[in-house]
């Protein structure tokens, strides 16, 4: 989760200071991080924490490279991987800060923003609660599946660089061998991760997305009422729900019975205030 922590204050920080000099110098250096290759700056790491300063107070704590239980060490599975976390995590901080910032300064321009600094809400406040709010949507999908490709194995660089045994190493020895079942084996693990990763964002937009948090039409009964989302999974679970019974073709509802209830719109989820 450093990446999500670090891409958040990067590209907050740089939102709110939109073309001044800490904004140019986090662009600067989030441009740098995303340039850099993995496996680079793992070497770099792997050479100065084991060998050109590991004698030195800053790096003695850090361990042989290897994987060390949680459960057999806690406190050294921690030390372990602290330094593969911040390898990993350099790449994600830089694209990550840098998409939230433009998501940021374009809503920042958008009509509600002004409605609410002409109620007189605080520049953070508005910032924060409705600014950032609506910029995470495209931060939320980009971590959707980047959590989900790492998780299937896509940290592979950064496994083998650090030695960590992770689906990610697996999936190399397996290519050394040409081990194909293996193979395939990984890559439905992979599979299975992103399509979960899509899933879990599709329900997280309905809390964080303002307009899929309230369905426009609800509960079309009558076969003259027809919805008008364009997009049944960005609606949440209400629109799946409305578009199952929707009037088919044919003129007839695709549900057999259902009772005369009025159409009227009405929340899916609490709104956001």
């Amino acid at each position: 989760m450093l990446w999500v922590l670090g891409g958040l204050i990067v590209g907050v920080i740089a939102g709110a200071t939109r073309g001044t000099f800490i904004d140019r110098a986090l662009m600067i250096l989030s441009l740098i991080g995303v340039s850099i290759p993995v496996f680079w700056l793992g070497e770099v790491a792997n050479l100065l924490t084991q060998s050109r300063w590991h004698d030195t107070w800053l790096f003695s704590w850090v361990p042989p490279l290897g994987y060390i239980p949680l459960t057999k060490d806690p406190w050294g599975w921690f030390k372990a991987l602290v330094i593969p976390w911040f390898t990993l995590a350099t790449l994600y901080v830089g694209l990550y800060g840098r998409v939230l910032r433009a998501s940021l300064i374009e809503m920042m321009q958008e009509d509600f923003i002004r409605t609410a600094r002409a109620k007189g809400i605080g520049e953070r406040r508005v910032l924060l609660h409705h600014g950032l709010r609506t910029s995470l949507v495209a931060f939320v999908t980009m971590f959707g599946l980047d959590f989900g490709a790492l998780v299937g194995g896509g940290a592979l660089l950064t496994e083998v660089v650090f030695g960590l045994q992770g689906v990610g190493k697996l999936t190399y020895e397996a290519l050394q061998t040409l081990d194909l079942p293996m193979i395939l084996a990984t890559v439905i693990y992979a599979s299975f991760f992103v399509v979960m990763a899509n899933f879990v964002v599709d329900v997280v937009f309905v809390f964080i997305d303002p307009e899929g948090s309230r369905c426009p039409l609800t509960l079309p009964f009558s076969s003259s009422r027809v919805s008008p989302y364009p997009s049944a999974a960005t609606r949440g679970w209400c629109g799946l729900w409305q578009a199952s019974r929707l009037p088919s073709s044919s003129g007839r509802s695709s549900v057999s019975s259902v009772s005369p209830v009025p159409a009227k719109a009405r929340p899916c989820w609490p709104s956001w205030g």
